[in-house]
């Protein structure tokens, strides 16, 4: 089974392990078909049975999930990818290093202090939520220096 545009796998990898994945799990024993279907009276199979062209269809809806396109309307539906790489106390320290030069940074409340933060963070990749999700005393230590 193959979807429609497995042309695009090469430039989309991501579409690809959309398609791929979808393919191992659903792909086998009519699951594709139960999935839209209802199950026949008194059992789990499907009431009916998707023709090819319909599994290819559904196959490539899957994979436009994997595409910049459908990962935006992933994220505006509140679903994000979980970030390849994790924060360091490297990471934070570089951060709270940035941020305490930032002027203003020791007389300015933690409302500020938190945007400065935020936007350190997003420019290196990373959320504020990453960066307080350490040690309280390690966090004190580093943001106070």
């Amino acid at each position: 089974m193959e979807g429609n545009k497995v042309y695009r796998h090469e430039q989309n990898p991501e579409e690809k392990r959309f398609h791929d994945e979808f393919i191992r799990i659903h792909g086998h024993d009519n699951t594709l078909s139960a999935i839209v279907f209802a199950p026949a009276e008194g059992g789990l199979r499907p009431s009916e049975y998707l023709t090819e062209r319909e599994e290819k269809i559904l196959l490539s809806a899957m994979q436009w999930l994997g595409s910049p396109l459908g990962q935006s309307f992933l994220r505006e539906m509140g679903y994000e990818k979980k970030p390849e790489k994790f924060m360091t106390d490297n990471n934070r320290s570089y951060v709270a290093k940035r941020c305490r030069n930032t002027t203003g940074w020791k007389y300015r409340g933690e409302v500020f202090q938190d945007k400065i933060i935020e936007m350190e963070c997003k420019r290196i990749g990373f959320t504020k939520e990453e960066f307080f999700a350490a040690d309280g005393k390690f966090l004190n230590k580093i943001l106070k220096k």
